[in-house]
């Protein structure tokens, strides 16, 4: 047994603040998950480094040709039950339904790196996905936009202008089967691996938030299932790539 523990809450160790920054066990899942060989056969090593206030770490990511660039942790699987906008439909929803869902993603199988320094004093990858009302902070719709951005850096998506800005860290990964490959996101797209499977059905970024209980329910469903299927995914990865504990 590794020391990967995918059931583990990450806002257990995480002192009431936010596990993305407070949370030693993720960090430690982090450094252990995405320390491996690019795509283009690279080794890539990450370790802690503080870079503000000491509870503040964010992850310095080496590339065995002397390259770093600095990143940080995301919780990606967004569940919308705090967002003014959902109110008329979460006051429908029991809250212990809204529970489970936020339990799943506080799992490993729920966040990713994404390059943490700011270009220009503009929002990063992270920020950019929630400030956006046409990704609504969704990882699915995320992905499209990575997608496209691999077909054609200039293809127009929500996320484009901010993708951009990080020409280097999408580089890392070759392309887009790349990206899937390193980030364990296989459950997340089509049999195929070149299209992404939607927690709803994809109207061109023009609805990314549910419109009613049942749709909501739907995307919980679906949002769920896909972070449980990358855990037991993650779970595998670590049982053949990991020394046991």
């Amino acid at each position: 047994m590794t020391e990967i523990n995918i059931n583990f809450d990450v806002r257990d160790d995480a002192s009431g603040g936010d596990p993305d920054s407070t949370s030693p066990t993720l960090r430690r899942y982090h450094q252990l998950l995405w320390s491996k060989r690019l795509p283009d056969g690279r080794e890539l090593n990450l370790r802690d480094t503080p870079l503000r206030a000491s509870s503040s770490f964010y992850i310095y990511a080496h590339v065995d040709d002397g390259t770093e660039q600095t990143w940080g942790s995301d919780s990606f699987l967004a569940t919308h039950t705090k967002w003014i906008r959902m109110a008329h439909i979460m006051d429908q929803v029991p809250e212990s339904v809204k529970e489970d869902f936020r339990a799943a993603g506080y799992t490993i199988g729920g966040f990713i790196l994404w390059p943490q320094n700011q270009v220009e004093n503009k929002p990063t990858i992270n920020q950019a996905r929630g400030y956006s009302a046409k990704v609504a902070d969704r990882m699915d719709l995320t992905l499209e936009c990575v997608r496209l951005y691999y077909s054609d850096p200039k293809s127009p998506s929500p996320l484009a202008d901010v993708f951009g800005r990080y020409p280097e860290y999408f580089a890392l990964f070759s392309d887009f089967s790349g990206f899937i490959e390193f980030w364990l996101l296989q459950d997340l797209v089509l049999p195929a691996g070149d299209q992404v499977r939607f927690f709803l059905p994809f109207e061109e970024f023009s609805v990314p938030r549910a419109r009613t209980v049942d749709e909501w329910n739907i995307y919980r469903r679906n949002s769920m299932e896909f972070c449980n299927a990358r855990n037991e995914r993650i779970a595998r990865w670590a049982n053949a790539h990991l020394e046991s504990v």
